[in-house]
């Protein structure tokens, strides 16, 4: 696969994958993930992990030119994954799923972040939208008619934890700690972030992986946005 320095490319799988499949995401893994994988106290997040990480392995096998078992990757201090410098690439990445979806973004040089959901009603959890949007951005929500309520919170939830995981710090920063503009209203904004951070060198783009799934991409300085759709083969 060829990424170009202005592109994006965000990948989007189902992990109910059938046993040989599954089979196939298992031999690609690392010591660690088969590990970490075997952990899981329910056989359904193991399997869903196994073929997250697996087509993640096999994805990042067709950009770098390798066997996916091939590829070494390290973490940041909060648990985002990234290549291994013995790779001396320039690609990023980042992942998320919800559910039976998994959605994947690869960029060169520019830092990518990505949320997907599925169930809307955690949302409506007493305390949820308080703790975690701003006065603003609750005031906007309010304002919207309750047919668009539901589905622009969960819009606005992806945008928000999308730009953390660009930043690499996930939900150890504060939702409320910064503002996004409220769905439906493009293109979507930044605001009111610390003082280090440029709000104009971010963009946000809205994804639909399937149906009944919300998602959010965010981007490092704008680029070409392409989308493909990984089908286990």
């Amino acid at each position: 696969m060829r990424l170009s320095a202005t592109d994006v490319h965000v990948w989007a799988t189902r992990l109910d994958a059938r046993e040989e499949q599954v089979q196939r995401c298992w031999e690609v893994l690392s010591c660690d993930e088969r590990q970490r994988a075997e952990r899981f106290r329910f056989p359904s997040d193991r399997l869903r992990f196994m073929v997250a990480r697996g087509v993640l392995r096999m994805l990042l096998g067709r950009y770098l030119g390798m066997p996916g078992s091939e590829v070494r990757l390290r973490y940041g201090i909060f648990g985002k994954p990234a290549l291994a410098d013995w790779h001396e690439s320039d690609l990023q990445f980042n992942l998320a799923h919800s559910g039976e979806v998994a959605v994947y973004g690869f960029t060169r040089l520019r830092k990518v972040g990505l949320d997907v959901e599925s169930e809307p009603l955690r949302l409506l959890m007493p305390g949820v939208p308080e703790c975690s949007f701003t006065a603003a951005e609750q005031h906007a929500l309010a304002a919207l008619p309750a047919a668009l309520r539901t589905l622009a919170s969960l819009t606005l939830w992806t945008r928000k934890e999308a730009y953390l995981k660009a930043l690499g710090c996930g939900l150890q920063q504060d939702l409320s700690s910064f503002e996004i503009s409220v769905p439906p209203a493009a293109p979507a904004l930044l605001r009111r972030v610390d003082e280090d951070a440029k709000q104009s060198h971010w963009f946000f783009y809205d994804l639909q992986p399937a149906r009944n799934f919300v998602g959010t991409l965010c981007v490092e300085n704008k680029a070409e946005t392409r989308l493909w759709s990984w089908r286990q083969a």
